[in-house]
């Protein structure tokens, strides 16, 4: 099928693309030259958006006014007309680098003094430094809304067949019972650690709960990988080059390393970036979604006329559930934002609820539409691409363009989210002793240790074998959880038993099946998700036995 553009002149579109690139250059160009920044600034600025108009412009428009924080953090210095201010100096927090200093600007009548804050160098009153809740609803869907839906289309049709969509809504039926425990406990005791709380409350500071609390770290990380992975994938995938071994891990290295830089200005900026790619990536994936239904169903064939017709098979179902609740598994990050969100206490469960609602809608609609445009065999065939392959019978060209770009943004945009949220989770376990650290002049140790361990997994795993590995040790982590809240914490939460008890079964239930079929087809898989586990138990082991002996000694 040719597309729905097939009648548009060819040099229009580019034309257009190409006058629209030329306007936001020289906008960015005159908005830097403009701004209150040193020379050398400005002249990098300037080089950096016409030399290399993609990341020059495009960090532009992410830092924006925040540059001359930026020169802060990398020492440059401008010229002053005006007197300077005494520095705001507060201490350093543990595991997040150094002492932040900064000038303080006239203040106006409106406005409290700013104050910077040494984990992330934000300059702004403190009541500024807090998520509302549409930030975190926006970062939750921000982790949610990426790798989960682009890549495991393909995986979850390859064990599931034609009742793929369905494996997408039981996945959204686990998570929703599973959020019950994480959403009680965050709100009674709301934190920046909070799984890592939850657990320790649960089993005590031993290994039980440094372990489970490292699952959930681990889990995260390679849920990063499978972002940064389906980046370098989509990307590549106009220039047929997305199967390669050296291009997509190099991609998703580069990604990676660009959402932790800017991780490094500060949690405002992950925030009011967070918003806007949030609402591109819902409007994107609900517009491919309904056009392509709406397209399936004026073409007369049906919303089925692609299945292959065979019946289900249970097992292959249930290991199907098991490899899609990691597209909803992020709203577990939200827990990480008790010390950050406005009424932690009403609005982290909010938030968890709206998040995990918009994901289950989207994710519905759209695999509704690859089954429609694609079947599960071409999902299968596509893989790791589905969605860009589902949308060219439909649209063409135009199409697969359009989703490749909705790709592009998920990703990206889900690695600030996460980077954001799983490093405050290490830095927790380092304050309680239950990660290393590194020397005490290396800054930002949280951030820089959890986008290291992200680039390693990215370079040496593929997206199968991380999307696995994933399973094992998040829902095995998530079955420590439940039965902490349900046997331990239940008084103290005041929580109903039955819903842990449920999510336990249906954790049982699609991780068995799932890694019976991984031991079939991917042996290598399990391996490697077991010496993984097996290392945090016993690295917990050392470390809780040395702390002993450190407290027995003093």
């Amino acid at each position: 099928m040719g597309g729905v553009a097939a009648g548009v002149p060819r040099w229009i579109v580019p034309a257009a693309l190409i006058v629209l690139w030329g306007v936001l250059c020289a906008w960015a160009l005159e908005r830097l030259l403009r701004m209150g920044v040193a020379l050398i600034t400005k002249v990098i600025g300037a080089v950096a958006t016409l030399a290399f108009p993609n990341g020059g412009l495009v960090a532009f428009l992410l830092l924006g006014d925040r540059t001359p924080q930026v020169e802060r953090e990398l020492g440059i210095s401008r010229f002053q007309r005006h007197r300077r201010t005494p520095a705001i100096r507060l201490p350093a927090g543990p595991g997040f680098g150094p002492r932040c200093y900064a000038r303080t600007p006239p203040v106006r009548s409106w406005e409290a003094a700013p104050i910077v804050d040494d984990r992330d160098g934000a300059r702004m009153p403190a009541d500024k430094k807090q998520l509302t809740l549409a930030g975190s609803v926006s970062l939750g869907t921000g982790v949610m809304i990426g790798a989960g839906i682009f890549a495991l289309v393909g995986q979850v049709a390859e064990v599931a067949g034609d009742w793929f969509p369905a494996a997408f809504v039981a996945g959204a039926v686990v998570a929703a019972t599973s959020s019950y425990a994480y959403a009680r406990y965050s709100s009674v005791n709301p934190s920046a650690g909070g799984i890592a709380m939850l657990l320790k409350d649960a089993y005590g500071s031993g290994v039980a709960a440094g372990s489970f609390t490292l699952f959930m770290y681990v889990s995260m990380v390679i849920a990063e990988s499978l972002l940064a992975r389906t980046f370098g994938t989509y990307l590549l995938r106009p220039f047929g080059m997305q199967d390669s071994v050296v291009l997509v891990p190099v991609l998703g290295v580069l990604a990676i390393a660009a959402a932790a830089v800017v991780n490094l200005v500060g949690n405002s900026l992950v925030e009011r970036s967070a918003m806007a790619t949030a609402i591109l990536k819902i409007v994107g994936i609900a517009a491919l979604a309904i056009a392509g239904l709406v397209a399936a169903a004026l073409s007369g064939a049906g919303l089925f006329a692609q299945a292959s017709g065979q019946s289900v098979q249970p097992f292959g179902l249930l290991a199907g559930v098991a490899l899609c609740v990691l597209a909803y598994k992020g709203f577990t990050t939200i827990t990480n934002q008790g010390d950050d969100i406005r009424d932690a206490k009403q609005n982290i469960a909010r938030s968890i609820v709206i998040s995990l609602a918009i994901c289950a809608v989207l994710y519905f609609l759209i695999t509704l539409s690859v089954a429609a445009s694609i079947g599960a065999d071409g999902a299968v065939e596509a893989r790791d691409y589905a969605l860009a392959e589902a949308a060219r019978p439909l649209f063409g060209q135009w199409g697969v363009a359009l989703t490749v770009v909705v790709a592009v943004v998920a990703t990206l945009s889900g690695l600030l989210a996460s980077l954001y949220s799983v490093s405050r989770l290490y830095a927790m376990l380092q304050d309680m002793r239950q990660a290393p650290t590194l020397p005490a002049k290396v800054p930002q140790q949280p951030l820089l240790i959890t986008a290291g361990l992200a680039i390693l997994v990215t370079a040496f795993l593929d997206l199968s074998q991380i999307a696995s590995m994933g399973v094992v040790l998040y829902l095995t982590m998530d079955i420590a959880v439940q039965w902490g809240v349900a046997r331990r914490l239940r008084t103290k939460l005041e929580a109903n038993r039955w819903l842990p008890a449920l999510t336990i079964a249906f954790d049982i239930a699609i991780l068995v099946p799932f890694t019976v079929l991984k031991v079939q087809s991917s042996p290598w898989t399990i391996v490697v998700a077991g010496s993984v586990a097996a290392a945090i138990f016993i690295g917990q082991a050392i470390v809780v036995g040395r702390r002993g002996a450190d407290s027995s000694s003093g």
